[in-house]
């Protein structure tokens, strides 16, 4: 426990680089877990597992409710433009939130890497200060090695 208040105290100086990385993090999950869950009710609909939905549902409260509106919009996409085009216009969402997805992942590891190499040099300097300081003595009384 000593030892992980001792590191954690190395962590400060990035509190900012940390809380952009966990930021990325949560919307690369977030994308990560809605990319592809989000366009199943349309290829249910498209391929016809399901008949589309033509009233608009009153509003958002439940998940239920959520999917219903999906359903809607991707009824509505459909009676508009046709089933060729909304599957064109599907695969060019769901390239963009791979896209997302990827670009979160990358500005994550962006984010850390300064801090990943920040506290080994802290540490490093911390130890190379350490040694400095103690007295001739110590390195010709003390043992060496193993």
């Amino acid at each position: 426990m000593k030892d992980l208040r001792r590191l954690l105290r190395h962590l400060a100086p990035y509190k900012n680089e940390v809380g952009l990385n966990i930021l990325f993090n949560v919307l690369m999950a977030l994308f990560t877990v809605v990319s592809i869950p989000v366009f199943i009710p349309f290829f249910r609909i498209l391929f016809g597992m399901e008949a589309p939905q033509t009233e608009r549902p009153d509003g958002i409260h439940t998940i239920s409710d959520a999917i219903d509106m999906a359903n809607y919009s991707f009824s509505q996409i459909l009676a508009e433009h046709g089933a060729s085009r909304a599957l064109l216009l599907t695969c060019l969402v769901l390239v963009a939130m791979f896209f997302f997805k990827n670009l979160f992942r990358y500005l994550s590891m962006y984010f850390i890497a300064p801090v990943r190499n920040g506290i080994v040099r802290d540490i490093r300097q911390e130890i190379f200060d350490r040694m400095t300081i103690l007295p001739l003595d110590y390195f010709s009384e003390e043992r060496k090695g193993i």
